[in-house]
């Protein structure tokens, strides 16, 4: 017997082939593979250094009274203290109807740099949705802010001078989808009710939206209204009321451009009028910038023991006549302004001394056809003293002087005054309006005055 060889099959074409071809395959694979991971790579490289976001920081701060806020799963409201309350995510804030409190939303990477200030007046309430800001430095996204569940009044302001596009998304609560953009610095007021939804643009770029309709813009000095018909909401543009005060330099800067600027401090404050009573110590007026805001200052300090008045007064009319207000029907002030100290308690013995006063001088004509002078003013305190009795009222005020909170800013808005002044004193013409800060030291900043007219 011989050993017989074994030899192995010999490898067919067809087999060459198909180890080919798979081989091909798995190369070609790997390599989109690899392109896919590339791509995405990059894509998520891109994103992640032009386009992500981190959150923003939210404060929540009381100008009055209390204010109140739901964490998620919470039954019973919370009741923010007065130094501030910071929100997060989903939070839903609301007010009573005598107390006002401010979200702060700031750019805590960039010395908490102001992006946006929402004004929640008496009886309001929102959702915290979402608050982002750019990741980083050389990221190409704006600021994004969503407020939901909207209800009541509420007031936003967008600092002048940001270098990035801001966009404040407001969705009105129990309509159905209407929702209030704004993307430009400014100031607005949104007001949300069973029956409306309303955005007053006084200056900036607001756009209101629902799902039966377009965007539409509102322009400055014009508010836009969704009557919320039962079968179909009914949109109109209109104008604002007017208002009979004109608009300063300064409120248009942030404090880059206020170091830029070769203006003078009268420049600045124009056409308002601004000056002290010269008591000594005397007190001055400066532009400051609290909590981000540019506003006049009116400060005396250095231990005064005495009367003092620091203010500024405005008269754009060109007529020594003043500027005929007979026929309108509406005459409201509003103002916005921020207290940081006061050492008289309350208003003082007389309730003439608050550390922020506000004064319309104007004329009228008595019953036998004469013009007669008349003054109202209104008045803001930060604290009483319990064991004195200090008037809440000057003896020439409609109304009691107002508490507010010191180290925020607060928003003031008149009734109507043709409703309160009498019949027999109803303003025909306003002479002068002024603000000022009065009594012994104080410390405060007024943002802006109008006086509007319907």
């Amino acid at each position: 017997m011989h050993d017989s060889a074994v030899f192995p099959n010999p490898v067919s074409p067809q087999t060459r082939v198909t180890a080919s071809r798979l081989a091909w395959v798995i190369l070609l694979t790997a390599f989109a593979i690899f392109c896919v991971i590339c791509v995405v790579s990059g894509l998520g490289l891109n994103y992640f250094l032009l386009e992500s976001t981190v959150p923003m920081q939210v404060a929540l701060e009381v100008g009055r009274g209390t204010a109140g806020y739901l964490l998620s799963g919470d039954i019973d409201r919370n009741v923010a203290p007065q130094s501030g309350h910071y929100v997060t995510v989903h939070e839903r804030i609301s007010v009573d109807g005598q107390s006002q409190s401010v979200l702060y939303f700031r750019d805590n990477a960039r010395n908490n740099r102001l992006i946006a200030a929402v004004t929640l007046k008496p009886g309001s309430s929102l959702m915290m949705t979402s608050a982002q800001m750019p990741r980083f430095e050389w990221s190409t996204v704006g600021y994004r802010v969503v407020l939901s569940r909207v209800s009541g009044e509420v007031d936003v302001y967008l600092p002048p001078g940001l270098d990035r596009e801001p966009l404040v998304t407001l969705e009105a609560d129990g309509t159905s989808g209407i929702v209030v953009y704004i993307n430009q610095s400014g100031s607005y007021t949104v007001e949300v009710t069973p029956g409306h939804v309303r955005v007053f643009n006084r200056s900036g770029q607001a756009f209101i939206d629902s799902p039966t309709m377009a965007p539409r813009l509102i322009p400055p000095g014009e508010y836009g209204e969704i009557q919320l018909e039962p079968e179909s909401p009914q949109l109109v543009v209109a104008p604002s009321p007017i208002n009979l005060l004109q608009p300063s330099r300064f409120e248009q800067l942030d404090p880059v451009a206020l170091a830029e600027s070769n203006l003078s401090l009268s420049d600045l404050v124009w056409p308002w009028q601004c000056g002290d009573s010269q008591s000594p110590p005397p007190g001055r007026y400066e532009i400051g910038f609290p909590d981000g805001r540019p506003a006049i200052r009116l400060v005396r300090a250095d231990g005064a023991q005495s009367h003092g008045e620091t203010g500024c007064s405005q008269a754009p009319w060109p007529s020594a006549e003043g500027i005929d207000v007979s026929g309108y029907n509406s005459l409201v002030v509003r103002a916005s302004f921020y207290l940081e100290h006061q050492s008289l308690p309350l208003c003082g013995i007389q309730g003439s001394e608050c550390p922020l006063m506000l004064q319309i001088d104007y004329k009228y004509t008595d019953a036998e056809g004469r013009e007669q002078l008349n003054i109202w003013y209104h008045g803001f305190y930060m604290r009483a003293d319990p064991s004195r009795n200090d008037p809440a009222r000057c003896l020439s005020c409609y109304a009691d002087h107002e508490q507010v909170y010191s180290g925020t800013w607060y928003v003031y808005e008149s009734p109507n005054l043709l409703s309160i002044i009498p019949e027999a004193q109803r303003p025909s013409a306003l002479l002068r309006v002024r603000f000022y800060a009065s009594g012994h030291e104080y410390d405060v900043y007024v943002g802006d005055v109008h006086v509007l007219a319907s």
